[in-house]
């Protein structure tokens, strides 16, 4: 009995249905027909289209034959045309060179760590620079070809005389500096009218647009003579507008001088300006140089 009932259980997992049996046959009907192609595949002889040595010898030998031929591609279209010195360059203008924002910041902060340019040959080092854009470059780059040795006494005497007097310069002179633009040099130039002219290179920094990275670029290649004398106000006799348009001064400071000499009288030395509400010790050491009593 219970090896009967074993029976019917092997029966039940054995036995197959019609759709069953239908699926098995398409099953190994494919798998026959895989068999059959394998085996056809890797007895009969197929001519594939392979060059044999003698056809390669006669290629090679042949004066007719042509190797195709890969084009360089074209150097990148640049906006400048004349001459520039890659130390003095603006991140503007390493994009109108052919760089990437990104790659122009890069150079930017290779110079502000001290980085210079010495040769032509050291702008083909920077990163996006390729060979057919510095081919295009190497006639515009203002820099010598190779080193040039002096001793460390005519270096330091070339440094001194290179040094710009930030009174004297035009825009075209300040465009020349490390880090300074046209934008910018336009600006120091409208500021040092409206001062009367630097006292001291730090004012460089009161220039709008002029923050202390590009000062630490240019502030060491700029003076202020010892000679120089800024235009100077009078107290006494400049009228309100006059006043007013000194940076340092104002209009509520102008009216304030203007108001104070007409109820005391003129000023007798310009320490009486510490009388004025608007005027500290800081305001007063920075306006004294500018200003007279007459």
């Amino acid at each position: 009995m219970k090896r009967k009932k074993i029976k019917t259980v092997w029966q039940d997992y054995l036995t197959l249905t019609i759709r069953e049996r239908r699926g098995l046959m398409v099953l190994m009907f494919i798998l026959i027909l895989q068999i059959v192609v394998l085996f056809i595949i890797n007895t009969r002889k197929l001519d594939f289209p392979f060059p044999d040595p003698k056809t390669l010898l006669e290629l090679s030998t042949d004066n007719s034959f042509v190797a195709p031929v890969i084009l360089p591609t074209a150097p990148r279209a640049i906006s400048v045309s004349r001459k520039f010195n890659p130390n003095y360059l603006t991140s503007d203008g390493w994009i109108e060179l052919g760089l990437s924002p990104k790659q122009a910041g890069s150079v930017m902060k290779y110079i502000s760590k001290g980085g210079k340019f010495r040769v032509k040959s050291d702008v083909k080092k920077i990163y996006g620079i390729n060979s057919d854009l510095y081919q295009t470059l190497l006639p515009l780059i203002d820099l010598p070809d190779t080193n040039v040795h002096t001793s460390n006494f005519f270096a330091v005497q070339k440094f001194k005389e290179s040094l710009l007097d930030i009174n004297a310069a035009d825009t075209i002179q300040l465009e020349k500096l490390r880090g300074i633009g046209w934008k910018l040099a336009s600006r120091i130039v409208k500021y040092r009218q409206l001062l009367g002219g630097f006292n001291s290179v730090s004012q460089l920094k009161e220039v709008w647009g002029l923050n202390d990275t590009l000062f630490e670029l240019c502030f060491k290649q700029v003076e202020v003579t010892k000679s120089y004398l800024p235009h100077l106000l009078d107290v006494n006799s400049d009228s309100l507008e006059q006043l007013s348009i000194h940076p340092y001064i104002g209009r509520k400071l102008a009216s304030m001088i203007c108001n104070y000499r007409k109820q005391h009288g003129p000023f007798k030395e310009l320490t009486e300006l510490k009388l004025l509400p608007l005027v500290s010790d800081e305001i007063f050491r920075k306006l004294a140089p500018y200003l007279k009593t007459g």
